[in-house]
């Protein structure tokens, strides 16, 4: 067996003297080692480990890695499932049957068998399906670009030499499709300018509340005559 199943049994966790090692007390020969308390509190598969060596806390990252990222099946695992096919499946290849249909479902049995042996579940192949999102949230987190906000600070004490070392602050460039000329323009944006110059009853706001709750969007040409009422007159 792959998995190394039946495994050795031990009724009380001890230390091997000889190796150090340490060996966790399992009851049952044909299931992982598993904790009443964790089946309880989570309700879900488990296998718990003892990771107090290197070695166990190399494999188990290089398997959980190894399990998220899905990698392709290997050569050899796509030839051996092709192989338990054709031994499971002797008596369909030597029936009646015509080549046709015996041809249709070999390659049937044969994609489920990839399939299962791709470790992809239900889930998964439905979310695919379906379309629907890989990952769940119960929050929108917006980024911030913190290093412009630095780079600003640090001219107020002109520290000229660490700005020279660390750059410039960055500035999006967006290109504006609705300008009044009807001629496409470039338009620098630049949050830290938006947070300097924020409107006077928002100084008492920090940036990370302004970069939470802050929303810009483009003014309608009436909202900026409200509030601008000489825009526009000579």
């Amino acid at each position: 067996c792959k998995a190394r199943f039946p495994r050795d049994t031990f009724r009380e966790t001890a230390v091997d003297p000889e190796s150090g090692t340490l060996i966790m007390k399992k009851g049952e020969a044909w299931l992982n080692t598993f904790t009443p308390a964790v089946s309880y509190l989570l309700r879900c598969n488990h296998d718990v480990t003892s990771l107090m060596s290197g070695t166990t806390i190399k494999s188990v990252i290089a398997y959980v890695a190894d399990y998220i990222t899905k990698t392709p099946l290997k050569t050899h695992v796509m030839f051996q499932s092709v192989q338990k096919v054709f031994e499971r499946n002797t008596e369909l290849l030597c029936s009646d049957k015509s080549r046709t249909d015996k041809a249709r479902s070999m390659m049937t049995k044969m994609v489920n068998s990839l399939t299962a042996a791709s470790e992809i579940g239900g889930p998964i192949a439905a979310m695919y399906l379906l379309k629907h999102p890989d990952h769940y949230t119960g929050h929108k987190f917006r980024p911030c670009y913190w290093r412009g906000f630095v780079l600003e600070v640090m001219r107020a004490w002109n520290d000229s030499k660490n700005i020279s070392e660390e750059g410039r602050s960055t500035v999006v460039v967006a290109l504006d499709e609705k300008s009044k000329s009807g001629q496409k323009r470039i338009v620098p944006l630049s949050p830290v300018l938006d947070y300097m110059w924020r409107p006077a009853e928002y100084e008492d706001i920090c940036v990370y509340d302004w970069i939470r709750l802050n929303h810009k969007k483009s003014m309608s040409q009436s909202r900026r005559k409200q509030a601008n009422p000489h825009c526009g007159k000579s």
